[in-house]
């Protein structure tokens, strides 16, 4: 190797002290106030989260807890809309005790998955689906949100969102929710508006 060819240590910091550290452990009451935007919906708190459709997409999971697949696909579901730090809300009812609120979705077997855009009903599945599926529905029912005016996010049932990041300006919320979109010319009209 020739002298231009040898890398520069100036300015560099010595790190290997930090290798024989030991991880720390995590603190398990940290994880207990992790934000969720999941809620076991009643009777008397559906009316309540269907006016969250309002402003975010409302999914309805009607299951039971006595069906191992309804159990499965409820712990997926909470995992993933609470990823969405708060893009989305879950609503896990108990179809065998509530079961007017399956009626009213006209639900022919569980477990079944809807979501609500602005009080409406969108029907999403019935019975057991892989992450990926669920994940791809999430991404097409997010542009469907974004066509309908909900780009904004909710406040969390339980725990604290610390990692979510603050609101931006409603232009700028405009252009993210347009790239997410994947609608450039919706971003190239909002660029030429400002």
């Amino acid at each position: 190797m020739t002298q231009e060819n040898i890398p520069s240590t100036r300015g560099a910091v010595d790190l290997s002290a930090l290798a024989n550290q030991a991880p720390k452990a995590v603190d398990s009451s940290a994880a207990a106030t992790a934000a969720s935007w999941t809620i076991n919906v009643d009777e008397a708190a559906f009316q309540q989260f269907v006016g969250l459709s309002q402003n975010v997409p409302a999914i309805v999971s009607l299951g039971s807890p006595r069906v191992q697949v309804s159990v499965d696909l409820d712990a997926l579901l909470t995992r993933l809309v609470d990823s969405k730090g708060g893009k989305f809300v879950l609503g896990l009812v108990d179809a065998e005790t509530y079961p007017q609120i399956a009626q009213a979705f006209q639900a022919q077997q569980i477990p079944m998955v809807v979501a609500l855009i602005k009080g409406q009903p969108v029907p999403l599945f019935q019975g057991p689906a892989a992450e990926e599926q669920i994940s791809q529905l999430f991404v097409q029912l997010e542009q469907l949100a974004v066509q309908q005016g909900l780009s904004g996010t909710v406040p969390p049932f339980s725990g604290t969102a610390t990692d979510t990041e603050p609101a931006l300006p409603p232009l700028h919320q405009k252009a993210i929710d347009a790239i997410d979109a994947g609608t450039t010319l919706q971003l190239k009209l909002l660029i030429t508006k400002r």
